[in-house]
């Protein structure tokens, strides 16, 4: 520190001269670039060399170590911003174009930045965890993981994944549909995997499960809940706006994608469902859980899970699909020949 009220901040290439920057440059520089000044320009303008510029702003005192209290651009715009997101948890680009029409001129960074702020001011919401008797549920749900090159076509993949709500043993399979057909089918491999089903399961609003849905009147998928009454569970779906109720479903997503998906080579789909079992018995159901501070397949034994029933169960789903020019038809990522006079129209598949 040279003289008192300045910085000595940058030595200069060209005769080795000190750039000494007092208060009121100290705080031009950061007037500019609240503004979104770019650092040249404010370089420019105030005198100083850009690296100067650079150090300048990475300071969070003005020089000697005094604050100084200089109005900024955004301020006069956040009591309204502030009103704004007291009533509706609005992003920061919509903001952004409000204040905008009322005379804001800065840049979109400034407001992002104070919107953080507000947000990270309030108090988080405290969710009571849910936890339940052995054999009493199980919380399902997709996600998705990208798209993947199979067969020689880019497809979109999901993941399902089923867990048990007391022992957290958990169940995954890839697919390249969300179709009733594969929703069941990934459901009953996930009950012979346990061992059984649990007494009721909870699900998101999935149009698998719910055809439609107003407050507390559920219209049921009646081919799912078909299969739920002949499998002996029953389906609970989540309240509107609140998924952290199935909460347990969705960390084990982020767990598979970290633990398992993430660097996993795989030769198709088939080859990526065999790894994922791998990993589901040597590693995921026999680690300590974080929560219940046990292994998953230790707590297993102690649910009391329904017996499977014997055979498959088939859905009889009808789906329209486009012929292409070539007479093909796509079903389930994969493709299938019809009778030349069908290009270019549409059929049912079933």
């Amino acid at each position: 520190m040279g003289q008192a009220g300045c910085y000595l901040l940058h030595q200069t290439k060209v005769g080795g001269g000190i750039a000494v920057i007092g208060v009121r440059e100290w705080a031009m520089i950061q007037a500019y670039h609240e503004q979104g000044v770019p650092k040249a320009e404010i370089a420019r303008v105030v005198g100083v060399d850009r690296k100067t510029v650079a150090r300048v702003l990475s300071c969070e005192q003005p020089p000697g170590g005094r604050r100084v209290v200089v109005a900024g651009i955004l301020d006069p715009f956040k009591p309204y911003i502030d009103e704004r997101l007291s009533r509706y948890d609005l992003p920061a680009t919509r903001l952004f174009g409000e204040i905008q029409v009322r005379g804001y001129t800065g840049s979109y960074e400034t407001v992002k930045r104070y919107v953080a702020q507000v947000r990270e001011r309030r108090p988080k919401p405290a969710y009571v965890r849910f936890e339940t008797e052995p054999g009493e549920q199980a919380q399902v749900d997709w996600a998705c993981f990208g798209k993947v090159l199979l067969g020689g076509r880019w497809v979109r993949l999901w993941c399902f994944g089923m867990v048990l709500g007391y022992s957290r043993a958990m169940y995954v399979e890839f697919t390249c549909s969300q179709d009733l057909a594969t929703f069941i089918r990934a459901h009953i491999n996930a009950f012979r995997y346990f061992g059984g089903t649990t007494a009721t399961i909870l699900y998101d609003n999935l149009k698998s499960v719910v055809l439609s849905r107003e407050g507390s009147s559920i219209e049921w998928n009646p081919h799912f809940l078909a299969f739920s009454k002949a499998y002996g569970f029953r389906p609970i779906v989540c309240t509107p706006g609140h998924p952290e109720s199935k909460g347990k479903a969705e960390r084990v997503f982020s767990y598979v994608r970290r633990g398992f998906f993430l660097g996993t080579e795989f030769d198709g789909l088939e080859d990526l469902n065999q790894k994922a079992r791998r990993w589901l018995d040597e590693v995921a159901n026999r680690r300590v859980h974080g929560t219940t501070r046990a292994v998953p397949f230790d707590r297993l034994r102690e649910e009391r899970l329904k017996p499977v029933p014997d055979g498959d169960w088939v859905v009889d789903v009808t789906e329209v699909r486009q012929v292409s020019k070539d007479c093909l038809v796509s079903y389930g990522a994969n493709l299938y020949s019809v009778p030349h006079y069908l290009a270019g129209k549409e059929v049912s598949a079933r």
